[in-house]
């Protein structure tokens, strides 16, 4: 009786143990304040085709150049100069079948105000590299930009532009 009692609470104890080694082995979540600053100053910077050239395979394949730009510098222009990180609320680092992916929630300084955002970032080629990329509008910026003015300026806009596409053909 004592013999199967011991047996049994060494099958528990490893079975336990093997659980919480499967559990811990992913380690530490990485720093990505440094990567992720740097990709938004770069931003800042104007330079979104080397953004977009340096991003993952996979941000490309569901990304056109085209509309990413017209999103950073329309992100540039409600914002103003990208100034630092102020807080990285969260750090998560998932694994599976598409490869390594960290996903950063960030509390972003602007010329215009304090914006969260979120980055992701794939694994790739021993780097991480640009998955996704979300600001939201500061409060007080988003009553400017989503005003009656705002909006009628931005349809101005949308006709001039249009209109020269029109003129293309």
């Amino acid at each position: 009786l004592f013999r199967s009692l011991l047996v049994s609470f060494v099958l528990v104890a490893a079975w336990i143990g093997a659980i919480v080694f499967f559990q811990m082995r992913g380690g530490s979540t990485p720093d990505m304040r440094p990567t992720a600053e740097g990709l938004l100053a770069q931003l800042s910077d104007g330079d979104y085709q080397g953004v977009f050239e340096d991003s993952s395979a996979r941000f490309k394949e569901v990304t056109v150049f085209d509309r990413f730009e017209a999103d950073m510098k329309d992100m540039a222009a409600s914002l103003g100069k990208f100034i630092e990180i102020a807080a990285v609320n969260e750090t998560s680092l998932t694994r599976g079948a598409g490869g390594r992916v960290a996903r950063v929630e960030l509390q972003i300084d602007y010329a215009k105000g304090r914006a969260p955002g979120q980055l992701s970032f794939l694994w790739e080629d021993r780097r991480w590299r640009l998955l996704g990329i979300v600001v939201d509008l500061p409060k007080q910026v988003a009553e400017v930009e989503t005003s009656r003015e705002a909006r009628k300026n931005r349809s101005r806009d949308r006709e001039v532009i249009d209109g020269a596409i029109e003129a293309m053909k």
